[in-house]
């Protein structure tokens, strides 16, 4: 009994040292070998993907600043900045309104604008394409000129300049997620005006998402502290994301909302 029991574990010490113990080395090596390789794939996509929805975005906002110069430097909406409003309004006053607005429908993309806005404080008016044109007491999208008042004292010297903004659309409806650009100018006497682009979120998400290679699960557009501005997943919207400082890093593994993800 003694000697069959030694037998025995001599036996599958063997086995366990000859077969089993290079057998869970193997898997364990091709494991890891199989994990980098997909990692390394997943990268590689992910940084081509990325290169690429780069690219479309400042086309996009090359675009963008590209119609905000365009409009500031039109000798229509130059007329109208710099013109006091009368009640009643004249006739010349009504007409420079109406070559404004003409001018900012004619640039309005449907599928990607929220609204054309252009303000100035001579006439305390607003022409835009969602709401028209009107006195700033009646506008009723009041954080778009409070928003520029705002970035205008934190950004002096500045004539460009964008916020994420989000504007309510009534009882029924969730707020609506926008970026807006603006062009600002001085029109005499410290007055202030300017030009604005309001971009849709979703349509953002819809303009860099056409193509979206099935590996990513989705973009994030970061701000210089790592607050998401844009999260195409809508998820972590105005959350922060720890991203290492050196540069040469490229990709890291990431605990976000509970769950390890690819950055």
């Amino acid at each position: 009994n003694r000697q069959f029991q030694k037998l025995f574990f001599k036996n599958w010490l063997q086995v366990f040292l000859c077969i089993v113990l290079p057998l869970v080395l193997c898997i364990s090596i091709v494991w890891s070998f199989s994990k980098q390789s997909l990692l390394r794939e997943m990268d590689t996509a992910a940084d081509r993907s990325t290169g690429n929805t780069l690219a479309t975005l400042n086309t996009l906002l090359e675009e963008v600043y590209n119609s905000l110069e365009n409009q500031m430097l039109n000798e229509r909406v130059q007329t109208f900045l710099r013109m006091e409003r009368t009640e009643p309004q004249k006739y010349e006053y009504i007409a420079a309104v109406n070559g404004v607005q003409d001018v900012l429908d004619k640039d309005y993309r449907e599928n990607l604008h929220y609204s054309l806005d252009v303000y100035t404080e001579a006439g305390d008016y607003v022409i835009s394409v969602l709401h028209k044109a009107q006195s700033y007491s009646r506008f009723s999208d009041k954080n778009l000129v409070e928003t520029f008042y705002s970035l205008l004292e934190e950004n002096p010297g500045q004539n460009t300049f964008a916020d994420v903004r989000s504007v309510y659309q009534g009882e029924m409806e969730a707020d609506r997620r926008i970026f807006t650009f603006y062009w600002a100018r001085f029109v005499g006497g410290g007055k202030k005006a300017f030009a604005s682009i309001s971009v849709d979120v979703e349509k953002v998400i819809e303009y860099i998402t056409n193509n979206h290679d099935r590996i990513q699960g989705a973009y994030l557009i970061l701000d210089k502290n790592n607050q998401v501005l844009l999260d195409t997943a809508q998820q972590m919207n105005d959350q922060y994301v720890d991203l290492p400082e050196d540069p040469d890093i490229s990709a890291i593994t990431s605990l976000i909302n509970g769950q390890q993800m690819r950055i």
